[in-house]
C-alpha cells in the first residue's frame, strides 16, 4: 500500500510490541488497533497472523540451526548458539571443506547433547562449545591439531574425551570445570598442555601424559579431587607452578626422566602422595613444590638438583629420613620445617648454603644430621642441628703413633661398619692384618709386628 497507509499501522505495531510474551511455542500477544477503518480491521488480521507464524517459527529453525561462513578456499562453523539436540558437522558447506570451528562457534549452546567433528576440521577454535552444559558426547576428528582456550570449558556433562593423535597443542582452559569427566585419552603427538587446562575436572582418576608432552602447563591438573595415580612422560621437561595443586588423594606420581624443573606449588595439598621419586633430569625444586604433602613418607632427590626452594617439604609431617645429594648448592627458608617424624638427614656433599637459619625448624627434637667426612663447610652444629660426621668406607685417620713395640693410628667410620686394615711391603700384595666391627666412630689399630719389616704400608677398606 501506499507509503501514507502503512505506516499508521507500522506504528501501532511497533508500540504493541513491549506486550508480547516468550513461551516455549514462541511468541504470544494481543493488538488493539484503534482505527474504525474497514481496512484497519484487515490489516489488523494480516498482521497478527503473520507475526505469530513467525514468531513461532523462527525459534523452533534456530534451535536446530548449524551456521557456516566462507574464507578464502574453505568454510568454517560461525556463531550457532541455537544448535540443539545431536549434530554433525558437515564435512563442506556450498562445495567448500569444512576446515574448522570457529571461535564462540556453539558458546552457550545450552541444547546440544552430541557433537560429530568431521575429520576435514584441523582446528577448534577458542571458545568453541564454552558453556554447553548438556553436551554428553564429543567425538573429534582425527586430523584436527589444536584444541584453542575454553574449548570445552565448563562442558559439565562430558564423561568421555579421546583427544586424537593428530592433536599437538591443547590451550588454556581448554577442560576447565568438566566436573563428571571420567575417561581421558590424550594424544600421542601432544607437545603442549596448556595451562589450567584440564582445571577442576574434578572426576578424572589416572593419568597418563605421553612422551611426546614437553611441557605441562601451570595449574593444567590442578584441584582434580579424584586423581590418585599420574604417570609423566620421559619427554616433559617443565612441570608448571601449581600443575597437580590440590589433588588431594593423588597417591601415586611417576616423573618422567627428562623433567628439569618441578614449578611453585606444583604437587602442593597432594594430602595422599606417599613416595616420590624426583629423577636426576631435575635441577630446581620451586617454592612450595610439596608443600603440606603430609602422607609423604618416602623421599628420593636426584642427584642433578642444585637448589630445594623455600618451603618445598613444610609440613610432610610423616617424612622420617632425608638423602641430600652432593649436587645441592641451595637450600630455602623452611624448606623442610614441621617435618615433626624427621629423625636424621644426610647430606652427601659440602654444606648448602641457607637462606636463613630455619630451613628445618620445628623438626623433631630428635633430629641428627650427618655429614660425610672430607666435605667442606661443616661445624658441630647445622642450622642449629648437632651434625656428625660420616665416612664412605673406614678411613686412617690422624697422624700415626709409634712406640718401640707397636705402630697404630686411628681407623674412623660410622658405628657398627665393618672395617679391615690390610699391610703390604710392595703396594702389590695386600693381606689383610686386622678386622673389626667399628663400635662409635672410630677405632684403634695397632701392629706388633711393624718392626719386622724394612718398610709396610697399610690401608683401611
Amino acid at each position: 500500500p501506499p507509503r501514507s497507509t502503512l505506516f499508521p499501522y507500522t506504528t501501532l505495531f511497533r508500540s504493541e510490541f513491549t506486550h508480547l510474551q516468550n513461551t516455549n511455542c514462541g511468541f504470544i500477544g494481543r493488538f488493539h488497533l484503534a482505527s474504525s477503518d474497514a481496512k484497519a480491521g484487515s490489516m489488523k488480521t494480516k498482521i497478527m497472523v503473520l507475526f505469530l507464524a513467525l514468531a513461532g517459527l523462527l525459534p523452533l529453525a534456530a534451535r536446530a540451526q548449524v551456521n557456516y561462513a566462507v574464507s578464502g578456499n574453505t568454510a568454517y562453523v560461525t556463531n550457532s548458539p541455537y544448535a540443539s539436540g545431536n549434530i554433525v558437522i558437515a564435512s563442506n558447506y556450498n562445495g567448500y571443506p569444512v576446515t574448522s570451528i570457529g571461535t564462540n562457534a556453539f558458546k552457550n549452546a545450552l541444547n546440544l547433547k552430541s557433537v560429530v567433528i568431521q575429520n576435514t576440521v584441523t582446528s577448534i577454535d577458542d571458545y568453541a562449545f564454552l558453556n554447553c552444559l548438556n553436551l554428553t558426547n564429543l567425538v573429534i576428528g582425527t586430523n584436527v591439531t589444536s584444541i584453542g582456550d575454553y574449548t570445552f570449558g565448563q562442558c559439565a556433562a562430558l564423561t568421555k574425551i579421546i583427544i586424537p593423535n593428530s592433536v599437538t597443542n591443547v590451550g588454556d582452559y581448554a577442560f576447565v570445570n568438566c566436573s563428571i569427566l571420567t575417561n581421558l585419552v590424550i594424544s600421542t603427538n601432544l607437545t603442549n598442555i596448556g595451562q589450567w587446562a584440564f582445571l577442576n575436572c574434578s572426576s578424572l582418576t589416572s593419568i597418563i601424559i605421553p612422551n611426546s608432552v614437553t611441557s605441562i602447563g601451570d595449574g593444567a591438573f590442578s584441584q582434580c579431587d579424584d586423581l590418585t595415580n599420574v604417570v609423566i612422560g620421559n619427554g616433559v621437561k617443565s612441570i608448571g607452578s601449581e600443575a597437580f595443586q590440590f589433588c588431594e588423594i593423588l597417591k601415586s606420581v611417576i616423573i618422567g626422566t627428562n623433567v628439569t624443573s618441578i614449578g611453585t606449588n606444583a604437587f602442593n595439598y597432594c594430602f595422599g602422595l606417599t613416595s616420590v621419586i624426583i629423577p636426576n633430569s631435575v635441577t630446581n625444586i620451586c617454592d612450595f613444590a610439596f608443600y603440606e604433602s603430609f602422607g609423604l613418607t618416602n623421599l628420593v632427590i636426584g642427584t642433578n638438583v642444585t637448589t630445594i626452594g623455600l618451603t618445598v617439604f613444610d609440613y610432610c609431617a610423616r617424612l622420617t629420613s632425608i638423602v641430600i645429594p652432593n649436587s645441592v648448592m641451595n637450600i630455602g627458608d623452611y624448606a623442610f620445617a614441621d617435618c615433626n617424624h624427621l629423625t636424621n638427614i644426610t647430606f652427601m656433599g659440602n654444606a648448602p648454603m641457607l637462606s636463613y637459619s630455619n630451613a628445618f625448624s620445628d623438626d623433631g627434637v630428635s633430629l641428627t644430621l650427618y655429614y660425610y667426612y672430607g666435605t667442606m663447610g661443616w661445624g658441630a652444629t647445622y642450622d642449629g642441628i648437632p651434625a656428625v660426621a660420616l665416612a664412605w668406607t673406614p678411613q686412617i685417620a690422624g697422624g700415626a703413633n709409634m712406640q718401640s713395640n707397636n705402630f697404630g693410628f686411628s681407623v674412623i667410620g660410622t658405628n657398627g661398619m665393618s672395617a679391615v686394615v690390610e699391610a703390604s711391603t710392595n703396594f702389590v700384595d695386600w693381606q689383610p692384618v686386622w678386622k673389626n666391627a667399628l663400635s662409635g666412630a672410630s677405632a684403634s689399630f695397632t701392629d706388633s709386628q711393624w718392626t719386622n719389616y724394612p718398610a709396610r704400608f697399610y690401608r683401611a677398606r
